[in-house]
């Protein structure tokens, strides 16, 4: 189950199914954040900085995306909702040819997914500013979290365990504790890790919670914006 759960109602005009009522959500298995990278001969070294070179420069500076409605993108629209900025938004068909763009100096910066980016932000292929969590990352501490300079800013991508509305509970319980027995596997969290992504493992409850809130943030910022995927 990916972020779309949560986003596809709103950027689609037509989605095939209810995201809200058709499926039963057991439990998060994963979070991934995003860094955010610009080109390595940006006149800035810090989101601060950032800040401060974008309001002077309105409209001067572009970012990359995987493409219209991925955490990618909308990581970058929401930090330009919360700071103020005014910066062009490039999307790209899929991560890959964005991110060689941004290590080309073709584009200005990009938040990406940290598994993708990460090698080349470690080589100084691009120039790392900040994680987008509210603490710094115990897998990749060496990223100050973007939240230190704009309080509050929180995006991540993330994976979990969902069946048909209507599943048996007792089928449904079992999955939801294998899902947080696996979750909990040293040899799991170990691969997950070298991802720099994080084993969650939290039940349906708080599952389901988390989507919700997920749902309502991206949700307003999707409508108000006028996103659309065709």
């Amino acid at each position: 189950m990916p972020p779309g759960i949560a986003t596809n109602q709103f950027l689609y005009p037509r989605v095939p199914f209810d995201p809200e009522t058709d499926f039963s959500l057991l439990g998060h298995v994963a979070s991934v954040p995003n860094l955010l990278c610009v080109r390595k001969d940006l006149p800035v070294n810090s989101v601060a900085e950032l800040i401060a070179y974008a309001k002077a420069n309105p409209g001067k500076l572009n970012y990359a995306s995987s493409g219209i409605g991925t955490t990618v993108h909308l990581s970058a629209e929401l930090f330009k909702r919360m700071t103020g900025v005014d910066m062009v938004h490039v999307a790209y068909r899929g991560s890959a040819p964005a991110l060689n763009d941004l290590v080309g100096q073709n584009v200005d910066l990009m938040f990406d997914n940290i598994t993708s980016i990460i090698g080349q932000a470690r080589a100084g292929a691009g120039k790392p500013l900040g994680i987008t969590l509210l603490q710094r990352s115990t897998l990749a501490p060496e990223f100050v979290p973007i939240a230190e300079t704009v309080p509050g800013y929180d995006t991540t991508s993330w994976t979990g365990v969902a069946v048909r509305a209507g599943t048996p509970k007792a089928i449904c319980d079992k999955i939801e504790a294998d899902t947080k027995t696996i979750c909990g596997d040293a040899v799991l969290k170990e691969r997950l890790a070298g991802l720099v992504a994080e084993a969650v493992g939290t039940g349906a409850s708080e599952f389901s919670a988390y989507v919700v809130a997920e749902r309502g943030k991206w949700g307003k910022l999707i409508t108000d914006l006028k996103l659309q995927v065709e």
